[in-house]
């Protein structure tokens, strides 16, 4: 989640002189790295450094899907397809990559395009399970629902979504529409079931 007002917090916090003296290691994901976060620490600090990685080479990419998958996924297939479809970029984001290769080993071929792997990802990541609790909703009910949020989210211009009542700057799970789904006319949003989840 973008949210540039924490931004501005942890780049005051970490130009302040009590914490002149100590070592920072910042590591984000490049498109979401700020350029104003690097000017405020390049100002207050005389060391700091700002490192960008770079894409692993194609032999490198095939050995950390390999690694990850083993004998479960044909790398160097998986590797030439990716650059068959023009898709290098992928190997500048491992998790990404690894992502893809799920994918392609899933089904059998590369996503068509970024809204089909992006909605294959959210489906992988709703599917994980918590040993402690059982989740409250079927993985296809939570896509719904964090489709919903999404939504909101875009169009309320919020930054966070609370089930509690009345939290200053957020989003009332309680404001979101509960009607039916169309294609399941009889399932409204459950404001507990979602807490449960």
């Amino acid at each position: 989640m973008h949210d540039p007002a924490a931004l501005l917090w942890l780049g005051d916090r970490l130009a302040s002189p009590e914490f002149g003296s100590v070592s920072w290691r910042l590591a984000c994901r490049s498109a979401a790295w700020e350029t104003s976060l690097a000017d405020v620490l390049r100002r207050s600090r005389n060391d700091f450094a700002e490192w960008k990685l770079l894409p692993l080479q194609r032999v490198a990419a095939q050995q950390a899907v390999h690694h990850h998958y083993g004998p479960d996924l044909d790398a160097a297939a998986f590797i030439e397809a990716v650059g068959a479809a023009r898709l290098g970029t992928l190997s500048a984001c491992i998790s990404q990559l690894l992502t893809t290769a799920r994918y392609w080993r899933d089904n059998e071929r590369l996503p068509e395009g970024g809204v089909d792997a992006m909605t294959f990802e959210v489906t992988e990541l709703v599917r994980e399970t918590n040993r402690v609790r059982r989740p409250g909703l079927s993985p296809h009910a939570k896509v719904r629902v964090a489709k919903r949020l999404g939504a909101m989210m875009t169009f309320a211009r919020a930054q966070v979504v609370s089930v509690a009542p009345a939290v200053t700057d957020a989003l009332s799970a309680d404001e979101l529409p509960n009607d039916p789904e169309p294609t399941e006319p009889a399932v409204r949003i459950d404001r507990r079931r979602i807490a449960r989840s």
